[in-house]
């Protein structure tokens, strides 16, 4: 074989692992995308948690302020009684006593009611985006096994192809 052809051959066989390297280099490229989405849906994910336990909080502070709106309405109350500046159809200190006590636990009621449904839909997020992170490191995995597959399969056809003809003469 003339040095010319020999030549040729290492050209191709160059051109080849040159080829398959920018391949291999794409296909590592996406999987570190992929890992860098997962990233961040495991950070979106830990964010809607620490969002739960604020739900949480509020939740309890915006109770203890109902408590205390209540007392306060109590304390009106029998001071207005003490004081002769309620009418006497407008009912007892204990009926008035009640009345603030009832509608005080339909106010805490509606706010463990709605501190339940925003603790629920931050959890349900949160699991959504712990499912989406865990795909993403699967598809990485599987992006980054194909992409070195894929490369030892070109390398391996490359040489075969360029050998194959020094074989042949």
């Amino acid at each position: 074989m003339a040095f010319a052809q020999v030549f040729g051959k290492i050209l191709q066989i160059g051109g080849g692992v040159a080829q398959s390297t920018g391949s291999l280099r794409q296909g590592l490229a996406q999987a570190t995308q992929f890992e860098f989405k997962s990233q961040q849906a495991r950070n979106n994910a830990e964010l809607a948690r620490q969002d739960q336990l604020l739900a949480r909080s509020a939740g309890q502070v915006e109770r203890s302020n109902i408590s205390k709106e209540e007392q306060l309405l109590r304390g009106e109350g029998k001071s207005a009684y003490a004081g002769g500046n309620v009418r006497l159809d407008e009912g007892t200190p204990l009926e008035f006593d009640i009345a603030a006590a009832e509608q005080a636990a339909v106010e805490r009621e509606r706010s463990r009611d709605e501190e339940a449904l925003r603790i629920q839909r931050l959890e349900t997020e949160r699991q959504g985006l712990l499912a989406e992170s865990k795909l993403l490191r699967k598809a990485a995995k599987s992006t980054r096994k194909s992409a070195q597959l894929q490369f030892g399969g070109s390398i391996a056809s490359t040489v075969g192809g360029a050998m194959s003809s020094f074989g042949g003469k």
